[in-house]
């Protein structure tokens, strides 16, 4: 969510690391968080809500975001959620001040969905409760989890693009398209979806930008 549907706040994850001491170290935020005994579990939660919560309180939407709901609602058949590593917390703070009258199709994933992005999982579960082949939808990221996790489940991929994941461009030629708003997203909605073939790709490490 953080970086596609809102501004970047990509450095609430240097915070988070900085809070679980494992800053400087090759682990996924989650994944960490699950390998800890139940009590340290808690404890490292805690602090990573409080990081994602402050930076909530700092979200702008992206541009073009309001005008895409309001499309997609409005014009098209389509069906549209989110699927995130965040909680439930930020979502509903995004759909309250900025997305007004938007009804997102359920399933609405977040990190309380196991295993979370990279994983192919969320997205195929999407896939599986709408009953829509996973070639006849759309993964809309910033983060290499986000194109990975599309990837490995035969989605479609849109990269919005900002300052700190430019180089994904270049690294993942299977992204279809690369936008800056989503008012760029409407237009290639209007005029047709053109896909490049995807190979899935053995697992590195996905995790971040």
């Amino acid at each position: 969510m953080d970086g596609t549907l809102t501004k970047p706040q990509t450095y609430m994850f240097k915070e988070m690391r900085e809070a679980l001491n494992i800053l400087n170290k090759p682990v996924d935020i989650l994944e960490y968080i699950a390998s800890l005994d139940e009590n340290e579990k808690e404890v490292a939660s805690k602090k990573v809500q409080n990081i994602e919560y402050n930076a909530m309180l700092k979200m702008q939407p992206q541009a073009g975001v309001e005008d895409l709901f309001k499309y997609m609602n409005e014009s098209t058949p389509l069906k549209f959620t989110i699927c995130t590593r965040n909680n439930f917390t930020p979502v509903n703070y995004l759909l309250d001040n900025y997305l007004g009258g938007v009804e997102l199709h359920s399933p609405v994933i977040t990190r309380s969905f196991e295993p979370p992005k990279p994983s192919p999982k969320p997205l195929l579960h999407i896939s599986e409760s709408w009953g829509i082949d996973p070639k006849n939808l759309i993964m809309v990221g910033d983060s290499r989890d986000d194109m990975f996790a599309g990837l490995q489940a035969g989605f479609s991929l849109v990269l919005m693009r900002h300052k700190d994941n430019a180089h994904l461009v270049e690294e993942l030629p299977e992204i279809d398209y690369v936008i800056d708003d989503f008012h760029q997203l409407i237009e290639i909605v209007q005029t047709g979806f053109e896909v490049k073939p995807k190979v899935p790709r053995a697992k590195t490490n996905f995790s971040g930008y």
